[in-house]
């Protein structure tokens, strides 16, 4: 037994098992992600729910579940209730509703639903009633709207992007510069240097900065004022919201779509999961930010640990002596 021990086959036999494991686990891990996960990319149609006290409900369908029955007499139907992803969060105050099969009269696919990705409040729902620019009308209905929307939409969605590259890069390094040379000046003053040479260079580098910082504001302020297409949506429940296209993501009829252009609608979703940044307090958007520091966390650590585990199998291989490790 004790030869059986010292051979360290036990120990080998331990390290593979704990390996295969370890291998199942990770694998039963991306099983689960990938099977509860990448259907949520796909464009679900809408639909359109009449309740039979009138109601008027619009989205997509999230879930149906049994409704629980307790003390039904053997051989009472089923029950069933939907949940339905009814969006609108500033209109409604929640993101989905439940309904009762029972109380559904119709059920419709309306082709001219329209699915609404905002920068905030999450998805809007509803059919496009009016589109308009600088306060006029330019289009009007569901079809001439969809056009309008289009059209105007690139436009809209470039003026915002460099509102908020001025934003992050010009105006936030004005403020980074402006707060470094105050720094410098309180430092100065602490050490009790109110006047001099240092001072005035420090005092001209403000004063350039906070100059170029109202030339930003001034760019800034242009954009924004240019930002005035608007498209009004009309919601289930009689309810409208007029939305600047500058805060829409994304517009599209999923009703209208054939499989081919889900599919290629599904793949670049895929991609901008993988690819673009967080919204929304990190519910919306992509996850680059935390792959990247995941690869960049591996890599560091394969660079510290790879010399290391090298010399730890060098040492094994040529010095160490048999023993009980």
């Amino acid at each position: 037994m004790n030869r059986f021990w010292k051979s360290g086959d036990p120990f080998v036999w331990l390290t593979g098992g704990a390996l295969a494991l370890s291998l199942i686990m990770v694998a039963g891990l991306v099983y689960l992600v990938l099977a509860n996960g990448l259907g949520f990319f796909w464009p679900s149609d809408i639909l359109r729910l009449t309740l039979k006290d009138g109601t008027v409900l619009l989205g997509e369908l999230a879930d149906r579940e049994k409704i629980p029955q307790p003390g039904a007499a053997p051989g009472t139907p089923d029950r069933y209730r939907i949940k339905l992803k009814v969006g609108n969060r500033d209109l409604y105050g929640a993101d989905f509703a439940w309904v009762d099969e029972d109380t559904i009269a119709k059920r419709e696919v309306p082709t001219d639903a329209v699915l609404i990705e905002r920068r905030e409040w999450g998805n809007l729902y509803g059919t496009i009633k009016e589109v308009r620019n600088g306060g006029q009308t330019v289009a009007q209905g569901p079809e001439a709207g969809w056009a309008g929307v289009r059209a105007l939409l690139p436009e809209a969605t470039r003026l915002y992007r460099e509102t908020v590259r001025i934003e992050k890069d010009e105006i936030g390094g004005d403020n980074y510069a402006q707060e470094r040379v105050r720094l410098r000046l309180r430092g100065l003053e602490l050490r009790g240097i109110a006047s001099g040479p240092e001072v005035e260079r420090l005092q001209r580098e403000l004063s350039q900065s906070q100059e170029k910082h109202k030339v930003h504001e001034a760019e800034l302020a242009q954009l924004r004022q240019r930002q005035r297409a608007t498209v009004l949506i009309a919601a289930a429940g009689d309810k409208e919201k007029e939305l600047p296209l500058a805060q829409i993501v994304r517009i599209y009829q999923p009703n209208a779509m054939g499989i081919v252009t889900k599919t290629g609608f599904y793949f670049r979703k895929v991609w901008e999961f993988v690819s673009d940044d967080p919204r929304e307090s990190n519910t919306e958007g992509g996850l680059f930010p935390a792959i990247f520091g995941t690869v960049m966390l591996i890599f560091l650590m394969a660079v510290m640990c790879f010399p290391l585990g090298v010399l730890a199998g060098i040492y094994l291989g040529e010095y160490a002596k048999d023993g009980l490790l």
